[in-house]
């Protein structure tokens, strides 16, 4: 696609087609997926050795060389074409913006937007996700958090799930309290849930 701008503002009587356009850019598209798989395949091929699968399972010093020429060729052929624009976006329509709490404004494709949809804050040092909600033809934004107690005044503190989704099993992260400023360190925790045993009397069910 190629985007071109007008040299002169709409005028009255004139036709668009017959205005003097100026070539902004051109985009082919942009396919992340696809240089994902690209990638993971020549790392497979010639860059990540296997496992043996027994003592006798002989692994070479290098990959298969018909192999990763074949994957080498299609990735220069992917990245010549993305090498012939000049530009990359998501589209053209109305946007939608917001002020995450971090203070970063973002913005958002109309079209793209689903309710209940959860889009995290373009600021790479922010953890806050937001959920969509929509009402017509208005767009509103909602903190995704969990309610955390802190364990010293007892005052309820608002965290983004998103720490908590980043964090591995057993791994320990610390929030200050919005309140007494007092360090919590939550944790994730494998735990057995059980029902309460019946009341004598009543049913398991």
């Amino acid at each position: 696609m190629t985007l071109s701008i007008g040299k002169n503002p709409a005028r009255e009587g004139v036709k668009l087609e017959d205005e003097e356009y100026v070539k902004v850019g051109t985009e082919v598209g942009f396919d992340a997926k696809k240089i994902v798989k690209m990638w993971n395949a020549v790392a497979r091929l010639a860059l990540h050795a296997r496992l043996p699968k027994d003592k006798d399972d002989h692994i070479p010093d290098y990959g298969d060389k018909d192999e990763i020429r074949v994957k080498v060729l299609e990735v220069v052929a992917e990245l010549e074409r993305l090498a012939k624009g000049t530009m990359t976006f998501s589209g053209i329509g109305m946007e939608v913006s917001f002020d995450c709490s971090c203070g970063t404004t973002n913005k958002r494709r109309e079209k793209l937007l689903r309710e209940k949809q959860h889009i995290h804050c373009i600021n790479p040092d922010c953890k806050n996700t937001w959920m969509v909600t929509r009402d017509g033809d208005e767009f509103a934004f909602e903190s995704v958090t969990a309610n955390i107690d802190c364990d010293n005044c007892g005052a309820t503190n608002l965290i983004p799930w998103r720490f908590f989704w980043e964090m591995k099993y057993d791994q320990h992260g610390t929030f200050s309290c919005h309140t007494c400023r007092h360090k919590n360190v939550v944790a994730w925790r494998l735990a057995l849930a059980r029902k309460n045993p019946p009341m004598d009397g009543e049913s398991e069910n």
